[in-house]
């Protein structure tokens, strides 16, 4: 007997994590399994095996009818839908408990394993006359599998959109045993944010508000956040009086995911510059306060001090490179902390360029410049060479103070507080020394 839930989506994975975490933490007895289809990619596989969470691959179902959705939020809700049907082929289980990844649960539920099959939960108050799929106790079965896709194909040949394995759910089980609605609470959260007071802080916070649906619940036992958008997905909290459990779970498995993330990760230092020499010293104190394993650190100098000064150092993995050297892309593509300090007096175009480019594209932990008109100079030399994109940028966005800026791909050139810088996480780069501080404060 198993725990099942069905991740058909990269972006999911995190409801994956946080459902695992919830089960650990009620005491279950039971573990949980992930049906995966072919779609996933390797990075999410290899988050399931660090999770311990065992995994299964499952052909997803198609149904041409949900991807020719109206809108996209349509197309990527509808568009796997059907996978959740792959439960019922799982017979080497006696018996199986589905849970949907969207859903918090209070209680320990273990005792689900001794209801017969089928027992579905309510769809109550949302539908008076249905069952909900997302709390599901069933005994895998080939033939029930088979009549379910029979009517997916039904549906299929009819050209029907916007249907769901819940619709097929309910019309092939006509008389399901049930559960009350405490176990399918629904939510439902705003995509938008409102302002509300919190004590503790004493001021106004923005929070997703949340529409009840069940108001008349005394004894909750799984709370269900349905439809768009999910609370893994969201950057400010939900005002909901049981989202203080949720946030927990979810602080945990993205720390648990950030160190995993970390375990291979390389920093990168470019020194660059014939009269800065304390400069490493700067940046060699800083990168000694991080947590990655692998302290790789270029250095790229014609001042004979600065080499020398590299050279003495023994506790992090220093390779000095000469101005005429180039980093490779392998290298660059490693690195998460750069530092660059006059680079076009030393580094060779093809280098300088790649260095620009990798700032540009991807998710530093930092990006320094010496000062925010260096910044300003190398980010215009290199998008001026980018067909279409020159226009992107006004003049005098980046000419400003030093330490009040934020260097990012969605958002180059633009002016932004410290406030504002604080409320983004690793995808941000910063410009100038005064920036230190910060960085530290937001890890």
């Amino acid at each position: 007997m198993r725990y099942v839930c069905v991740l058909s989506t990269d972006d999911y994975l995190d409801g994956v994590l946080v459902l695992n975490e919830n089960l650990k933490a009620l005491n279950s007895k039971y573990k949980l399994l992930c049906l995966v289809n072919e779609n996933l990619n390797e990075e999410t596989l290899n988050f399931l095996k660090c999770f311990n969470i065992e995994y299964k691959v499952e052909p997803s179902i198609p149904y041409t009818s949900n991807t020719e959705s109206d809108t996209e939020n349509d197309t990527v809700r509808w568009k796997y839908t059907f996978d959740k049907l792959n439960i019922f082929k799982l017979t080497e289980y006696e018996k199986i408990v589905y849970l949907d990844t969207d859903i918090l649960i209070l209680k320990n539920i273990d005792h689900l394993f001794q209801l017969e099959p089928i027992t579905l939960a309510s769809d109550m108050p949302y539908n008076i006359d249905t069952y909900n799929s997302g709390v599901m106790v069933i005994k895998p079965n080939i033939e029930d599998f088979n009549h379910l896709k029979e009517i997916v194909n039904d549906y299929e040949q009819k050209r029907v959109n916007h249907v769901g394995d819940q619709n097929v759910i309910n019309d092939y089980f006509k008389n399901p045993h049930v559960l009350d609605e405490n176990y399918n609470i629904m939510r439902i959260i705003s995509q938008e944010t409102k302002l509300f007071y919190d004590e503790l802080s004493n001021a106004y916070i923005p929070k997703h508000p949340v529409c009840h649906m069940n108001r008349l619940a005394e004894n909750p036992t799984i709370i269900h956040y349905i439809v768009q958008p999910k609370p893994f997905f969201l950057a400010h909290p939900i005002a909901d009086e049981y989202y203080h459990i949720y946030q927990k779970y979810l602080k945990t498995v993205r720390t648990k995911k950030k160190k995993e993330i970390m375990k291979d990760s390389q920093l990168l230092v470019i020194i660059i510059g014939n009269e800065e020499q304390n400069h490493l010293k700067e940046c060699l104190s800083h990168i000694s306060q991080q947590t990655y394993p692998n302290k790789k650190v270029v250095v790229i100098t014609t001042n004979e001090t600065v080499k020398r000064q590299a050279e003495a150092i023994k506790d992090i993995n220093i390779t000095i490179y000469s101005s005429n050297q180039e980093i490779t892309e392998e290298e660059m593509n490693a690195a998460k902390y750069i530092s660059i300090l006059n680079s076009k007096m030393i580094l060779t175009k093809d280098t300088y360029e790649l260095c620009i480019k990798h700032i540009l594209d991807n998710q530093l932990d930092w990006c320094q410049f010496a000062s925010d008109q260096d910044a300003s100079s190398y980010v215009m030399d290199y998008v001026d060479t980018q067909e279409n994109i020159e226009n992107q940028y006004v003049e005098g966005k980046i000419t400003k103070g030093i330490g009040d800026k934020v260097f990012k791909k969605e958002l180059l050139a633009k002016t932004l507080n410290l406030e504002e810088i604080l409320k983004f996480s690793n995808r941000v780069g910063y410009i100038g020394k005064n920036c230190y501080q910060v960085k530290e404060n937001k890890n």
